[in-house]
């Protein structure tokens, strides 16, 4: 997976990244920019969906491995990330 996203710091602060390895628990980020461990962060995913434009999923910095940063949802499978898994490549 390669999906485009908007990383908000803050609640306030967007920065770009992309969604890689996405779970039920969390996924894979490659942010623009470097972001504290253990932060709390939101993930705007922009998806086709009948129900809204886009969410903010909140998740926490878990990891900071050289590739990305890991992320954990702090909502175990969010209904979006349920329908992304659930859509062919």
């Amino acid at each position: 997976m390669d999906l485009p996203v908007d990383v908000l710091e803050d609640g306030r602060t967007a920065v770009g990244g992309y969604l890689k390895n996405l779970r039920l628990s969390g996924a894979l980020l490659k942010p623009s920019l470097d972001l504290p461990l253990h932060g709390q962060i939101g993930v705007r995913i922009g998806i086709p969906s009948p129900s809204a434009d886009s969410c903010v999923l909140k998740a926490r910095i878990s990891r900071k491995p050289a590739h990305g940063i890991g992320i954990e949802w702090c909502e175990f499978a969010p209904t979006v990330v349920k329908e992304l898994l659930r859509m062919p490549s």
